[in-house]
């Protein structure tokens, strides 16, 4: 079993708030399924095909740790 990596990393300038690589990671995809149910149930299934077929979707696992903070900021999942 791959040992899991716990690289604690800055998600604000003020160094209050901190998250594993892995934190960030099931904070994505808890916000994504989210989306993902909503959009189902409104009969919109685009994000989810793309998702699928890889269309400009890089799982998050293989994001650095810099991009990951993108995606965590851009989401607005820190404070």
């Amino acid at each position: 079993m791959a040992q899991q990596r716990t690289t604690r990393i800055n998600t604000n300038e003020n160094d209050t708030m901190k998250l594993s690589r892995e934190e960030m990671i099931q904070a994505l995809w808890k916000h994504d399924l989210k989306g993902i149910r909503e959009d189902m149930a409104n009969g919109d299934t685009d994000y989810l095909c793309a998702i699928l077929h890889g269309d400009g979707f890089t799982q998050y696992n293989n994001l650095t740790d810099q991009q990951l903070l993108v995606e965590v900021h851009e989401y607005g999942l820190t404070n």
